[in-house]
């Protein structure tokens, strides 16, 4: 069993900042938080929100003064607009974790192409009645579902919507002040945006190719079915090709 070590320092900043856990704040506004009520409210003993504090004040990320609060002399620590990540480094992180659900997704496609969701492809009418004159009668394609297949395309959509969501999450991090909203950031943003993507389609590609064209689309429609931000994509795409 691994020991994993506690981050005090993230908490620590949360609660000086937003008083989540406080519950004095609502009924005096002016009121902060002295080490023993940090203490108290984070779960955390004295020692080790005195020493976190030091450090984070050492760090240029807390301000530590002293206020009266009822009547004594307090030690006050107050955040800074200093970070406690910069935003390359939290993006480099986000970048990882994307590394880390690429890579599962690649293996899951090889699985994908050795044993699709989907066969027996065929065509079946479909309405309108082929008697009616001057209708052409519409056509579609059904087979028959391979249950282990199935839960390989599952498993490959559910993180491909992952990765998705994760770089979207990053967009809206630039909204909300969480990451800088800047020119770089908009733009290594976008270029993680656009190369996932076109990985993503690769590999799509990639679990497709080795099938007879029917099954094909059939496996590329129900992938896109699964995936709305791909559906979303492909209806524009029709959309676009669409003259008056």
């Amino acid at each position: 069993m691994v020991n994993r070590v506690r981050d005090f320092r993230a908490p620590l900043l949360e609660e000086l900042k937003y008083f989540y856990r406080c519950t004095q704040k609502e009924k005096n506004p002016n009121h902060f938080c002295t080490q023993s009520e940090l203490s108290k409210n984070l779960n955390m003993s004295l020692r080790d929100v005195g020493k976190t504090l030091h450090q984070l004040t050492a760090e240029g990320l807390l301000k530590h003064d002293k206020s009266k609060q009822k009547g004594r002399l307090q030690d006050r620590f107050i955040p800074t607009n200093e970070r406690l990540y910069e935003s390359k480094e939290m993006i480099e992180d986000m970048e990882r974790n994307i590394q880390g659900h690429l890579t599962k997704m690649r293996g899951l496609a090889v699985k994908m192409r050795d044993r699709p969701a989907i066969k027996d492809v065929k065509t079946i009418p479909v309405l309108p009645d082929p008697n009616v004159k001057g209708i052409s009668q519409a056509k579609s394609l059904t087979g028959k579902i391979d249950k282990i297949g199935q839960n390989h395309l599952d498993e490959f959509c559910d993180i491909v919507n992952s990765i998705l969501a994760y770089i979207d999450s990053m967009n809206y991090a630039t909204y909300d002040g969480s990451l800088e909203a800047d020119e770089l950031t908009d733009k290594v943003i976008k270029n993680l945006r656009k190369n996932t993507m076109s990985e993503i389609n690769e590999v799509i590609q990639y679990s497709l190719n080795p099938h007879p064209a029917r099954l094909s689309q059939v496996l590329l429609d129900t992938i896109r079915m699964k995936i709305p931000t791909f559906f979303t994509l492909a209806q524009l795409q029709k959309m676009s090709k669409i003259r008056i």
